[in-house]
Protein backbone atom coordinates (compact mmCIF):
# COMPACT_ATOMS: atom_id res chain seq x y z
CA UNK A 1 0.00 0.00 0.00
CA UNK A 2 2.71 2.64 0.54
CA UNK A 3 3.85 2.08 -2.78
CA UNK A 4 0.28 3.65 -3.93
CA UNK A 5 0.68 6.46 -1.97
CA UNK A 6 4.40 7.66 -3.55
CA UNK A 7 3.58 6.81 -6.90
CA UNK A 8 0.35 9.11 -6.36
CA UNK A 9 2.86 11.92 -4.70
CA UNK A 10 4.78 11.74 -7.74
CA UNK A 11 2.71 12.37 -9.82
CA UNK A 12 0.84 15.01 -7.75
CA UNK A 13 4.27 16.89 -7.81
CA UNK A 14 4.36 16.44 -11.26
CA UNK A 15 1.27 17.53 -12.27
CA UNK A 16 1.83 20.64 -9.55
CA UNK A 17 4.77 22.01 -11.56
CA UNK A 18 2.48 21.96 -14.96
CA UNK A 19 -0.34 23.53 -13.12
CA UNK A 20 2.25 26.45 -11.67
CA UNK A 21 3.22 27.29 -15.20
CA UNK A 22 -0.68 28.24 -15.65
CA UNK A 23 -2.31 29.31 -12.35
CA UNK A 24 1.05 29.94 -10.53
CA UNK A 25 -0.82 31.38 -7.08
CA UNK A 26 -2.89 27.80 -6.85
CA UNK A 27 -0.14 25.75 -8.34
CA UNK A 28 2.13 27.03 -5.52
CA UNK A 29 -0.44 26.66 -2.85
CA UNK A 30 -0.89 23.12 -4.03
CA UNK A 31 3.56 22.80 -4.00
CA UNK A 32 3.30 23.83 -0.32
CA UNK A 33 1.41 21.19 0.85
CA UNK A 34 2.10 18.04 -1.58
CA UNK A 35 6.04 19.65 -0.81
CA UNK A 36 5.31 20.09 3.08
CA UNK A 37 3.84 16.46 3.24
CA UNK A 38 6.18 14.71 1.39
CA UNK A 39 9.21 16.30 3.47
CA UNK A 40 6.92 16.22 6.57
CA UNK A 41 6.68 12.19 6.07
CA UNK A 42 10.37 11.88 5.52
CA UNK A 43 10.76 13.76 9.01
CA UNK A 44 8.65 11.54 10.16
CA UNK A 45 9.86 8.28 9.05
CA UNK A 46 13.76 8.99 9.94
CA UNK A 47 13.35 11.08 13.27
CA UNK A 48 9.75 10.16 14.58
CA UNK A 49 9.45 6.57 13.58
CA UNK A 50 11.70 4.45 15.41
CA UNK A 51 11.38 0.46 15.06
CA UNK A 52 12.40 -1.08 18.36
CA UNK A 53 13.66 -4.07 16.33
CA UNK A 54 16.40 -4.39 14.32
CA UNK A 55 16.39 -5.76 10.39
CA UNK A 56 15.15 -9.45 10.04
CA UNK A 57 18.31 -11.31 10.66
CA UNK A 58 19.95 -8.97 12.75
CA UNK A 59 19.37 -10.62 16.10
CA UNK A 60 21.55 -13.82 15.12
CA UNK A 61 24.53 -11.86 14.07
CA UNK A 62 27.79 -10.53 15.98
CA UNK A 63 28.50 -6.97 14.65
CA UNK A 64 31.85 -5.16 15.74
CA UNK A 65 31.24 -1.38 16.59
CA UNK A 66 31.69 -0.04 13.36
CA UNK A 67 29.10 -2.27 11.73
CA UNK A 68 26.24 -1.58 14.98
CA UNK A 69 27.28 2.27 14.18
CA UNK A 70 26.21 1.68 10.54
CA UNK A 71 23.08 -0.33 11.92
CA UNK A 72 21.90 2.25 14.09
CA UNK A 73 22.46 5.41 11.73
CA UNK A 74 20.75 3.72 8.70
CA UNK A 75 18.30 1.38 10.66
CA UNK A 76 15.31 2.52 8.50
CA UNK A 77 17.24 1.62 4.93
CA UNK A 78 18.02 -1.81 6.58
CA UNK A 79 14.56 -2.26 7.89
CA UNK A 80 12.61 -1.33 5.22
CA UNK A 81 14.76 -1.19 1.90
CA UNK A 82 11.75 -0.79 -0.56
CA UNK A 83 10.25 2.43 1.15
CA UNK A 84 13.58 3.55 1.81
CA UNK A 85 14.17 4.03 -1.93
CA UNK A 86 11.08 4.92 -2.79
CA UNK A 87 11.40 7.95 -0.41
CA UNK A 88 15.25 8.36 -1.97
CA UNK A 89 13.72 9.16 -5.45
CA UNK A 90 10.91 11.42 -4.38
CA UNK A 91 13.43 13.19 -2.17
CA UNK A 92 15.43 13.54 -5.72
CA UNK A 93 12.14 14.37 -7.48
CA UNK A 94 11.15 17.46 -5.05
CA UNK A 95 14.86 18.67 -5.50
CA UNK A 96 14.74 18.78 -9.05
CA UNK A 97 11.29 20.26 -9.40
CA UNK A 98 12.48 22.73 -6.55
CA UNK A 99 15.37 24.04 -8.90
CA UNK A 100 13.32 24.43 -11.86
CA UNK A 101 9.98 25.99 -9.50
CA UNK A 102 11.97 28.00 -7.40
CA UNK A 103 12.48 30.75 -10.10
CA UNK A 104 9.29 30.38 -11.39
CA UNK A 105 7.41 31.29 -8.85
CA UNK A 106 10.55 33.64 -7.10
CA UNK A 107 9.45 35.76 -10.73
CA UNK A 108 5.68 35.61 -9.63
CA UNK A 109 6.35 36.43 -6.44
CA UNK A 110 5.31 33.78 -4.28
CA UNK A 111 7.31 33.47 -1.39
CA UNK A 112 6.09 30.87 0.69
CA UNK A 113 6.40 28.18 -2.23
CA UNK A 114 9.76 29.79 -2.87
CA UNK A 115 10.71 29.28 0.67
CA UNK A 116 9.54 25.91 0.46
CA UNK A 117 11.13 25.04 -2.66
CA UNK A 118 14.49 26.25 -1.42
CA UNK A 119 13.79 23.79 2.07
CA UNK A 120 13.50 20.99 -0.75
CA UNK A 121 16.62 21.72 -2.12
CA UNK A 122 18.64 22.03 0.36
CA UNK A 123 17.81 19.26 2.61
CA UNK A 124 17.36 16.88 -0.63
CA UNK A 125 20.53 15.35 -0.02
CA UNK A 126 20.15 14.75 3.13
CA UNK A 127 17.54 12.12 3.10
CA UNK A 128 18.75 10.88 -0.25
CA UNK A 129 21.58 10.18 1.82
CA UNK A 130 19.71 8.68 4.97
CA UNK A 131 17.44 6.32 2.56
CA UNK A 132 20.21 4.74 0.26
CA UNK A 133 23.51 5.17 1.69
CA UNK A 134 24.93 2.48 -0.20
CA UNK A 135 24.77 4.55 -3.17
CA UNK A 136 25.35 7.99 -1.52
CA UNK A 137 28.67 6.76 0.26
CA UNK A 138 29.58 5.17 -3.07
CA UNK A 139 29.31 8.29 -5.07
CA UNK A 140 31.03 10.35 -1.91
CA UNK A 141 33.28 7.70 -2.09
CA UNK A 142 34.53 7.89 -6.38
CA UNK A 143 34.62 11.82 -5.73
CA UNK A 144 36.54 12.31 -2.61
CA UNK A 145 38.08 8.84 -1.77
CA UNK A 146 40.24 10.83 0.77
CA UNK A 147 37.65 11.73 3.14
CA UNK A 148 36.86 8.59 4.82
CA UNK A 149 33.76 7.69 3.86
CA UNK A 150 35.39 4.27 2.63
CA UNK A 151 35.29 3.16 6.14
CA UNK A 152 31.13 3.67 6.52
CA UNK A 153 30.66 2.21 3.14
CA UNK A 154 32.66 -1.12 3.73
CA UNK A 155 30.89 -1.16 7.37
CA UNK A 156 27.73 -1.40 5.29
CA UNK A 157 28.61 -3.67 2.71
CA UNK A 158 29.58 -5.91 5.70
CA UNK A 159 26.01 -5.53 7.06
CA UNK A 160 24.35 -6.28 4.58
CA UNK A 161 26.57 -9.21 3.69
CA UNK A 162 25.82 -10.65 7.17
CA UNK A 163 22.27 -10.22 7.00
CA UNK A 164 22.07 -11.31 3.40
CA UNK A 165 23.67 -14.74 4.77
CA UNK A 166 21.37 -15.48 7.61
CA UNK A 167 18.89 -15.35 5.23
CA UNK A 168 19.89 -17.52 3.25
CA UNK A 169 20.64 -20.08 5.74
CA UNK A 170 17.13 -19.79 7.14
CA UNK A 171 14.65 -18.56 4.61
CA UNK A 172 11.84 -19.52 6.29
CA UNK A 173 12.31 -17.50 9.59
CA UNK A 174 12.16 -14.64 8.12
Amino acid sequence: MPGIFWILECAAILSIVVWSIFDPRLGGQAYVVVAGAAVSSFFIYQFLWRPNSLPDGANDVQFDADERRVLRKYRFWFKNPGIAMIMCSIASLLQLTAMACVPWFLYQSQWLPVAVGSLCFIVGPFFRHRFDPRKYLGMLVSKKPDMGFSSELAAVDRVIEKLVHVMALNPGAH
